[in-house]
């Protein structure tokens, strides 16, 4: 029958992770449902509970786990770096895009204005 982790050994890992510099709430209950899944994997009655996490936490990341709150902190941000990114070259394409229009109509109108007035210079010019 597999080893099923008591209360106090969760509480115990979900704690351990905090301290080892997890503050992103959703990476410390992914990672206290990953370990615990290796830790019940793992072990049989009998064993040491903490000689077994301390295995399988060094199993995460070799430096410690903050450098893999980095990490995640590194992949979320280059996810939002696109993201805006593209809201960014959107809002670009719009406003060049209206710019060309206003700046056409204006062309448009002055060129008509310009027409006018020669049309009214010619007309007074003539007898």
């Amino acid at each position: 029958m597999p080893y099923s982790l008591s209360e106090e050994q969760i509480d115990f890992i979900l704690n351990d992770i905090k301290i080892r510099g997890i503050e992103i709430e959703k990476l410390q209950i992914n990672l206290l449902d990953h370990v615990c899944c290796l830790l019940e994997e793992k072990m049989n009655e009998g064993d040491d509970f903490e000689a077994c996490y301390k295995r399988t936490i060094e199993e995460f990341h070799e430096n410690n786990l903050s450098e893999l709150e980095k990490e995640t902190k590194g992949l979320l941000r280059s996810k939002h770096y696109y993201t805006i990114k593209n809201i960014l070259y959107i809002v670009f394409i719009a406003s060049l895009s209206y710019n060309i229009y206003a700046g056409t109509k204006m062309a448009i109108r002055r060129i008509d204005e310009n027409k006018f007035m020669n049309e009214n210079f010619l007309k007074k010019m003539q007898p």
